[in-house]
């Protein structure tokens, strides 16, 4: 509109008359029909712009304050809002404003705000160190962007401890709508409280390295050599333990030359991209005398947002042990997944499971999704989609007709509960 009424006001410096006529300006702003839109706009801008103009500066007003607050971790509630609405509207002299109910119903849809139970606390210093931590987070994934030409992507990998209760339990149910409280059982609340470690590694190009790192929890710290002597035997899990489940320098080092080394085989050169985990951090130099290793240490409080494990695959790791506990549970079954064998069986069949061609594009959307790369790697399927999506009613097995529990990334094959934990359903 200012811009229409400047063109159509522009003077001829000579004549003292208007420059252009009528005509000129209807072929340049052809929405402008007649005189009267002039005059018209003009009382628009004398007064600021229209009541919907105003009202769009009020919304938006309203939703970067919203915006400012949340990104600083504040509790925001109705009231608040109304009171920014309200202040708006008064320096834009919307005086007949009020921030109705149905304003405010209309806002809350439109930017898809809900009241949410806080689940996590932090302090203001945390909010405070959020750019200082995207900064951090910027320059490592430019850093690694700058490294990647030089490797091939099978060479570039990525590690992380996971922790996993000994009893895990699904954080979701059907239940009755309307319930105040929803329940969830579980066996002990210890086992549910405590927990073993395993170490996945995933490289750049969709694979799942293996063997498996797996730490399990051990009072004394160590295992007998007669308890060690009935461990259940696998191929693709290196068993160590320490007396709280999780992993110590000592125990890097052996991840280190025991799987690490191993998976690696004949490349002569790779970048490890691993946290700065007190155990491995650069003092340590457990890396340092590895011909052709380069590590690079993802900056504290960033893991969250670029490590790929973190970002993705740690989640869908989860999925079939998720599913297990649930179904000895739900059968009432007198199986007891604290198990050392147990553990070692299931930490065995669900990084088999993973290994899968299936699972590449999943693993590869994982750094994607991190930022390493721009290209996605298109449709991919993840744990659920792959393994419980089950659309036959018996586990394949001819002898058997009980209902299937998994259909295995591998062969295709739907099977029951018995015949893919018990009998190890292994490739």
């Amino acid at each position: 509109m200012a811009r229409a009424v400047d063109f159509y006001d522009e003077v001829n410096p000579k004549t003292g008359q208007r420059k252009r006529r009528w005509s000129t300006v209807k072929h340049n702003f052809y929405r402008v029909q007649h005189h009267n839109y002039i005059a018209r706009f003009r009382r628009y801008l004398e007064r600021h712009g229209r009541k919907k103009q105003k009202i769009d500066q009020v919304d938006d007003y309203v939703f970067d304050m919203f915006e400012k607050a949340r990104g600083n971790a504040l509790s925001v509630h109705d009231i608040d809002l109304r009171r920014w609405a309200l202040k708006k509207a008064m320096d834009e002299s919307l005086h007949n404003f009020t921030a109705s109910h149905h304003w405010l119903l209309t806002f809350k849809h439109k930017h898809n705000i809900v009241s949410r139970k806080v689940t996590k606390v932090v302090t203001k210093r945390a909010t405070q160190s959020k750019e200082t931590i995207k900064t951090s987070a910027d320059l490592f994934i430019a850093d690694v962007r700058k490294r990647l030409p030089n490797y091939e992507k099978s060479e570039v990998i990525n590690t992380d401890q996971s922790g996993i209760e000994l009893e895990i339990r699904s954080t979701r149910t059907l239940s009755y709508k309307g319930e105040k409280i929803t329940v969830g059982a579980v066996r002990s609340t210890n086992a549910n409280t405590h927990s073993y470690t395993v170490q996945p590694a995933i490289t750049l190009d969709g694979n799942l390295l293996s063997p498996i790192y797996l730490c399990l929890k051990e009072p004394t710290g160590r295992i007998s050599e007669n308890i060690r002597s009935h461990l259940f035997k696998t191929s693709n899990v290196i068993v160590t333990c320490s007396s709280s489940g999780k992993l110590t320098t000592s125990l890097v080092e052996y991840w280190r030359d025991q799987v690490l080394l191993p998976s690696i085989g004949q490349r002569k050169q790779f970048l490890l991209i691993s946290d700065c985990w007190g155990g491995q951090t650069y003092g340590k130099g457990l890396y340092d005398h590895i011909p052709g290793c380069t590590r690079l240490e993802i900056p504290r409080s960033t893991t969250s947002q670029i490590q790929p494990l973190d970002v993705f695959f740690n989640r869908q790791m989860k999925v079939i042990p998720r599913r297990i506990y649930d179904r000895v549970m739900l059968d009432e079954l007198d199986i007891n997944m604290s198990d050392r064998n147990n553990i070692i069986r299931l930490t065995s069949l669900n990084h088999n499971q993973l290994l899968s061609e299936r699972f590449r594009r999943m693993i590869q959307y994982a750094w994607y999704a991190s930022g390493y790369t721009d290209t996605h790697p298109g449709p991919f399927e993840t744990v659920a989609d792959v393994c419980f999506s089950l659309d036959v009613a018996t586990c394949v097995v001819p002898t058997c007709d009980a209902g299937p529990f998994i259909c295995c990334s591998w062969c295709r094959k739907a099977l029951c509960f018995t015949h893919f934990f018990l009998s190890y359903h292994f490739h």
